[in-house]
Parts: structure tokens; C-alpha cells; sequence
């Protein structure tokens, strides 16, 4: 073989190499960086314990919320422009998660030594347009459906408007709801479990956000669907919007 074609072929093979590099940095397993960062709405009921212990499971309880010895159950619908999922830019990102506060007798155990300061379980996700990401959700033991959903912001003067939207093949969510308040910036250290004991399967990680309290809304539901999985009915208590929300998330199992 001649000099110049084996140094062609080396030449090549480095770049190659290079640019695979460039297409797959392994970090964290889902990541939602500030160069696209993601919107959420929290919608939130509260409820008596009782009602979630079935579903988060015998080692976890109930976070109480408030003075009347309640815990509460949270939709969150969140949206970002990008994704990243092992790695890999995954596009677009909408999903919504049914999500429940809890308490851990035993500290959560992670890799990185992270200290959890806020623990939930996640009984139901549905996802659009992100099937890697729902990929990962099931192989890690998370109940993930796929439906249509929405999130749509416009800020006028000093006050947001959030539509909110979430399909599926057999019901419907839709909310309409206005925000007044200022935005406060926050840090959390979260952990979120899969309501399937058999999995004891978590993810994990940083967040960073800013929210605006006490929004006002008026939501409509119909057919089967996320909200009513829950028995849960009438106005939502308490509405939060998040802005300028990233993340940092590794998957784990105990």
C-alpha cells in the first residue's frame, strides 16, 4: 500500500472518529439545556393520603402538603424546542406527567452522591413526537402512553396566557389559565420513581427554573384520560407556570 493512501485512510478514520464524538457527548441520560429550554404547567389537587398509598408503593409515603393532612396529585405538562435522550439531540420535546409528592424512609442512593431534597413517583407519562424518549420511560419500568399534547405561552404586558392540551385516543384535557405574578427562581435536587414496585427503577438530577404562582384557570375534560385515571374531578387547586426550565436527569434502579 502506498504512504500517501494509508495516510489518507488514517486522516479519514480520525475524523470519523471525531465526528462521532461531535454527534454523542454521554453526559446524562436526559438532559434539556439552557440553549433550549423547556416551558411546564403544573396542575394540582390536593387529595387525602389514603387515596395515592396503592399506587406509590409500600418503602414511600405520602407527602403531606398543607394543614389539613393532605397530600397532593400533579399534572405536569412540559415543552421544549430540543432534547437530549443518551446523548443524542431527540428533537422536540412535549409530555405530561402524572405526578405524586412522597417521602423516602431510606436516603436515596445515587451515583453522583447527589442529595435528593424532592421525591415523587410518576404512575402515568404520555409523550408526543419523542419516541426515544418514551422509549427510555418504558425500559425503565415508567407507564408511557402516546397522545397529542399542547403548551401554548403568550406573555401580554405583565400577564401570561397558557393553553394547555393533552389528546389521546380516548379522552381529552384542556385548560386555559393566566399568570400575574413575578417569577421566582428555583433549584431543586429531584427524584422520580416508577409506580411499578417491582421495578424500584428512578430518575434523578438537577433542576432549574423560574415559576409563577397562583394562576387562574378554567379546565374541561372529557372521555377517559389522565385526570380522571385519578377520580380526581372538579377546578384544579393551585396552577403553577414554570419558564426556563433545564435539566440534568440520569436513570437508576435501587
Amino acid at each position: 500500500m502506498k504512504i500517501n493512501t494509508l495516510i489518507f485512510l488514517v486522516t479519514t478514520s480520525i475524523l470519523l472518529f471525531l465526528v462521532g464524538c461531535d454527534e454523542k457527548v454521554q453526559e446524562h441520560d436526559f438532559i434539556i439545556s439552557s440553549d433550549n429550554p423547556a416551558s411546564a404547567l403544573t396542575i394540582g389537587w390536593y387529595a387525602p393520603p389514603d387515596v395515592v398509598k396503592e399506587i406509590i408503593g409500600t418503602d414511600l409515603t405520602p407527602k403531606i402538603v398543607n394543614d389539613k393532612n393532605e397530600t397532593s396529585i400533579i399534572l405536569f405538562v412540559v415543552k421544549s424546542n430540543e432534547h437530549l435522550i443518551d446523548g443524542f439531540a431527540s428533537g422536540p420535546m412535549e409530555a405530561a406527567h402524572l405526578l405524586i409528592p412522597v417521602e423516602k424512609s431510606e436516603e436515596i442512593k445515587t451515583e453522583s452522591g447527589l442529595n435528593i431534597t424532592n421525591t415523587l413517583v410518576c404512575p402515568i407519562t404520555i409523550v408526543d413526537q419523542s419516541q426515544r424518549l418514551g422509549n427510555k420511560y418504558n425500559d425503565f419500568g415508567f407507564p408511557t402512553y402516546f397522545g397529542d399534547i399542547e403548551l401554548n405561552i403568550r406573555k401580554t404586558g405583565e400577564k401570561y396566557m397558557v393553553e394547555a392540551k393533552i389528546k389521546t385516543a380516548n379522552g381529552l384535557v384542556e385548560i386555559n389559565s393566566m399568570f400575574e405574578e413575578e417569577a421566582v427562581e428555583k433549584n431543586l435536587t429531584s427524584a422520580i420513581f416508577t409506580s411499578k414496585p417491582e421495578m424500584k427503577s428512578f430518575f434523578y438530577g438537577e433542576e432549574r427554573f423560574k415559576r409563577i404562582s397562583n394562576g387562574k384557570g378554567n379546565l374541561k375534560t372529557d372521555g377517559q384520560n389522565i385526570i380522571s385515571a385519578m377520580n380526581l374531578s372538579g377546578q384544579p387547586y393551585f396552577l403553577n407556570l414554570d419558564i426556563d426550565f433545564t435539566w440534568e436527569f440520569d436513570f437508576a434502579m435501587e
